[in-house]
């Protein structure tokens, strides 16, 4: 039992080091993604767009330098991006019509929950790093109002960073 506990928490701490400069790219891009978008308003989808194809290229190079994943990491990496973008897509199409800040509160709720069910499976920090998202995200959006958008970016994109800091002390 005690060989199997071992075992355990040595494969999370390799999880969490693996993810943790994904967090950093991750909040970086969410930092620049909310704060232009909310500066710009009119390009926010453009973008978005641009944020998330350099962030995925980002996670690729990342991944297939540090050996997470092997060879073929970038096509995990770009499949994870696009299966993302699609059930947002596909979210934000279903419960049409949406207003532009219900549509920023969507995707870090999902991205949240995915944390967390990841951490069910992958490492407690997984699961705590969702649940700080999703708490963040929920607060900003009933106090933030207007600025919602900045909120995600300093707070949101925040949280990410010190998220890949965490995973990296691990």
């Amino acid at each position: 039992r005690s060989v199997e506990q071992t075992e355990r928490f040595s494969r999370d701490l390799r999880a969490y080091a693996a993810a943790a400069p994904h967090f950093f790219i991750w909040g970086l891009a969410w930092a620049a993604g909310y704060g232009l978008g909310a500066l710009l308003p009119d390009k926010r989808s453009l973008i978005w767009l641009a944020v998330v194809v350099a962030g995925s290229i980002a996670s690729a190079i990342t991944g297939a330098r540090t050996g997470g994943g092997g060879r073929h990491s970038w096509v995990r990496s770009a499949s994870f991006a696009v299966a993302i973008v699609l059930i947002i897509t596909v979210l934000i199409n279903v419960l049409a019509p949406m207003q532009p800040r219900q549509i920023d509160a969507l995707v870090p709720l999902f991205v949240a929950a995915s944390y967390l069910l990841i951490g069910i499976w992958g490492g407690l920090r997984f699961a705590v790093a969702g649940l700080v998202l999703g708490a963040v995200t929920v607060v900003g959006y009933f106090i933030a109002g207007e600025n919602f958008g900045y909120w995600m970016a300093a707070v949101g994109g925040g949280v990410l960073v010190m998220t890949g800091l965490w995973f990296r002390s691990a």
